[in-house]
């Protein structure tokens, strides 16, 4: 591993000196020394690791830690990790990692309890106590009531993906903006009887991203949103199959419709990026699935640069479904985190390596370090206000030379905040989109934001059996909600659709969610 070397000189020269002194355990000590923490690091094709990021030398002043990132390529990080937690060989800290998701890990003893610590963490602890992160916090632990990440946490829900529509072709025809999907179907069916040759609208990602969260709008889950087929109903406390419910019925029969009305692309759901690229382009989508006015911008751009010079593409609120329901897709408030090697509690130092954990991860001045820099160097200070250098590249400068992520390692993950909303609204938008930052504060102030379902903790004996049931069930719901949506399979039919279903293991499935879900909640 490299290490980790900064520019000035006197940084340099106490490092030097630490690293002729320092054992080849990778701890540190007292006395000045510099405490050393590995990190399993996911390298940035776009924003490549350099040994010199201002993020690296800033930390190693300011708290004397020695950080020695392990640097993965993007492509292969996934394969590279679990290789080194296979092996029981791996740095002190690994980024990219969900809670849940490393559960066999946990339960082998390799990864650190993190919650057994909080006492050592105080900024940690202020998060989950002011955040309302109950819910939160019994989603991510394990079944033995310990959570074993470092957790990025956001304080509210939040979530951006929406429908966009071609601002200009709507004023050019007088159709009103959508504010539900029934005034979003009739505007759509009369755009396709002004342009004949158009498609309404398709995506690139087989479905999955439109219906996580149209299906919100019906009461359900779907898409993206619905892994494993089962389902919580937060107003009746209840797990459900959602493939099989009357909302979900509700909402094939609505995009069923949407397809038979020349709405809905018949290529849509099965198209690749340079198809769908082409259709935006060639005026043949006028609403497109975007994540906020920041994609709207960029389609926007792309189209302008096209020769469509007029073209102007608009993020749309989410739009109320049948019963008034106005949602993003679910989210949650945990967004994964980093785990820690168990075999730093056997450290000399463990007591500073969660002191250093807490203040960079957790405090605000790590937060504001990690995410817009140094003051005098990344941004100023001006009659108390925070303003970034004319010369640093964001959203809203798109005429800078300096980026904060490439040319300083400022918001790589491993190295910056966990607790982004810890900052003043006025310095996580300096770093953001005006519109897009404004677009979602607009959202979660309008409760326009549901949670993710809770988190079912089974059995090692009830995991393998739902492994298997839920791939067998999402074989067979998802090629039949496709021939619903197209019409390759009439709803006539739905009744055979839920017995076939019932067959497949859906009751048995639902059984294991109930039984594992109640004996968690004892």
């Amino acid at each position: 591993m490299k290490k980790v070397l900064t520019k000035t000189a006197a940084v340099i020269t106490a490092a030097a000196a630490v690293f002729s002194l320092a054992s080849c355990g990778g701890e540190g000590g007292s006395d000045g020394e510099m405490t050393k923490i590995s990190i399993l690091y996911m390298d940035n094709a776009n924003a490549p690791y350099k040994e010199d990021w201002l993020i690296l030398e800033e930390i190693a002043k300011r708290q004397n830690v020695d950080l020695e990132l392990q640097v993965v390529p993007g492509a292969d990080y996934d394969q590279k990790r679990s290789i080194l937690f296979s092996s029981g060989d791996f740095p002190d800290v690994v980024v990219n990692a969900w809670p849940n998701s490393i559960s066999q890990y946990a339960k082998a003893g390799m990864l650190l309890p993190v919650s057994d610590y909080l006492d050592q963490m105080p900024n940690l602890q202020k998060v989950l106590d002011e955040w309302d992160l109950d819910d939160t916090v019994a989603d991510i632990s394990e079944a033995d009531g310990k959570f074993y990440v470092l957790p990025l946490m956001n304080k509210t829900l939040t979530g951006t993906e929406c429908f966009g529509i071609r601002e200009d072709i709507f004023k050019k025809h007088n159709i009103p903006e959508p504010t539900t999907y029934e005034e979003l179907h009739q505007a759509m069916k009369q755009l396709k009887e002004l342009y004949p040759d158009s498609l309404g609208t398709g995506e690139l990602y087989l479905g999955q991203r439109m219906m996580s969260y149209v299906a919100e709008a019906f009461g359900t889950n779907g898409g993206y949103s619905l892994p494993n087929g089962y389902s919580y109903n937060y107003d009746t406390e209840e797990w459900y199959f959602a493939p099989t419910s009357d909302q979900y019925k509700e909402l094939l029969t609505f995009m069923n419709t949407m397809y038979e009305d020349g709405c809905l692309d018949p290529e849509g759901f099965t198209q690749d990026g340079t198809q769908y690229n082409q259709k935006v382009l060639n005026n043949q989508y006028f609403v497109m699935p975007i994540n906020g006015p920041q994609e709207a911008k960029s389609l926007t751009k792309q189209l302008q640069e096209n020769g469509q010079t007029e073209a102007s593409v608009k993020a749309l609120y989410p739009l109320a479904g049948p019963t008034g329901i106005r949602s993003v897709k679910p989210t949650s408030k945990n967004q994964g985190g980093l785990a820690v090697n168990a075999k730093v509690a056997e450290r000399d130092d463990f007591d500073k390596v969660l002191e250093f954990f807490d203040w960079l991860y957790y405090s605000e001045e790590g937060a504001i370090l990690s995410t817009i820099g140094v003051e005098g160097v990344t941004y100023d200070i001006v009659d108390g206000q925070y303003q970034l250098k004319p010369e640093i590249i964001t959203p809203n400068n798109e005429d800078g030379t300096l980026s904060l992520e490439k040319d300083y390692g400022i918001g790589r993950e491993g190295l910056e905040t966990l607790v982004p909303d810890i900052l003043p609204t006025e310095i996580r938008e300096l770093t953001q989109d005006k519109d897009q930052f404004e677009f979602a504060e607009y959202i979660k102030e309008n409760n326009m934001t549901t949670p993710d379902d809770p988190i079912v903790k089974f059995t090692d004996e009830q995991t393998e059996r739902t492994q298997l049931l839920i791939t067998t069930l999402n074989d067979y719901t998802g090629q039949m909600i496709v021939k619903f949506i197209f019409g390759q399979e009439s709803l006539d039919n739905w009744d055979s659709y839920v017995e076939e279903c019932r067959k497949k293991g859906s009751d048995e499935l639902m059984q294991i969610v109930n039984e594992a879900w109640e004996a968690q909640n004892k």
